[in-house]
């Protein structure tokens, strides 16, 4: 057994001497959801004694280079609680803007959407849980994915989206869609070597982009005017570096009145195009 206060700073003086920077914000969330302490109740009670190797394991794991969401086998995204797990894309906070600026942009509109490369389904499930008249349809290549976003979408109770394995729209060339939304992987070969040890244990096709990351921007933008209706919308999350290729793309694939969202940071962040016939 040992105190609270002594625990906290042995373990959060260990992941900072393995280079974590945000060992503090994980240590809270893994001392609430394992050892069931609030920041508060630690502070307030550093006295209080716990048994530090149920939480050891978790803590190992993280010096392991595992990622907190699979460690915890949720992340938060929107407010609501996703699964998640080995194979699957972690949810980024960045990814909130693609959904709010979707979200503010439809409003007061029945859509009916497509998301490609669903992951853990946050997009398609935070679209369709804060806009209820909207459907949609989630799509990816990994069965792996597939799995978790359908125990996401039972888990917060979702009947208007369905996933689908698919290689981008190949799975969906019947429909169209007012709306298609992507977080594509877009990373470069050359950034591919320099990654965190934590995002290199996340899936490879989530997140190598090709030579120059554009690979998958290139086929998206060849591949949805198909498939959205006449003034459809496609949004795009893109690095942080891509805020001029990827309009680019874009507009050679005859989308117009293309726009760029910046994120909190003031980084080049979503791309928007509309499509007319």
């Amino acid at each position: 057994m040992m105190r609270l206060d002594r625990l906290y700073a042995q373990l959060r003086d260990c992941l900072l001497a393995d280079g974590q920077d945000d060992a503090e914000a994980s240590l809270r969330i893994l001392f609430e959801d394992i050892l069931h302490v609030t920041t508060a109740k630690r502070l307030t009670h550093p006295e209080l004694e716990v048994d530090e190797r149920l939480i050891q394991p978790a803590v190992d794991r993280l010096l392991a280079g595992e990622p907190l969401a699979y460690i915890l086998g949720y992340t938060e995204f929107m407010g609501l609680r996703y699964q998640c797990a080995p194979g699957v894309l972690v949810p980024r906070p960045e990814t909130e803007l693609l959904v709010g600026w979707a979200l503010e942009d439809q409003k007061n509109r029945n859509v009916h959407f497509l998301d490609i490369g669903t992951g853990t389904g946050c997009i398609a499930l935070s679209l369709a849980h804060f806009a209820p008249t909207w459907s949609g349809i989630g799509v990816d290549l990994s069965d792996t994915a597939l799995r978790v976003a359908e125990t996401n979408r039972k888990a917060l109770k979702i009947d208007s989206v369905r996933f689908l394995h698919s290689d981008l729209t190949q799975s969906v060339r019947n429909e169209q869609f007012d709306v298609i939304l992507s977080n594509p992987p877009y990373i470069t070969a050359a950034d591919m070597e320099k990654l965190d040890q934590r995002v290199q244990k996340e899936p490879r096709l989530a997140l190598y982009g090709g030579v120059d990351g554009l690979d998958l921007y290139r086929r998206i933008a060849a591949e949805t005017p198909a498939i959205l209706n006449n003034g459809g919308a496609l949004y795009l999350e893109i690095g942080y570096d891509q805020g001029e290729t990827v309009p680019q793309i874009l507009a050679e694939a005859g989308f117009s009145d293309i726009t760029v969202q910046k994120d909190l940071s003031g980084l080049d962040r979503c791309v928007k195009g509309y499509y007319y016939v």
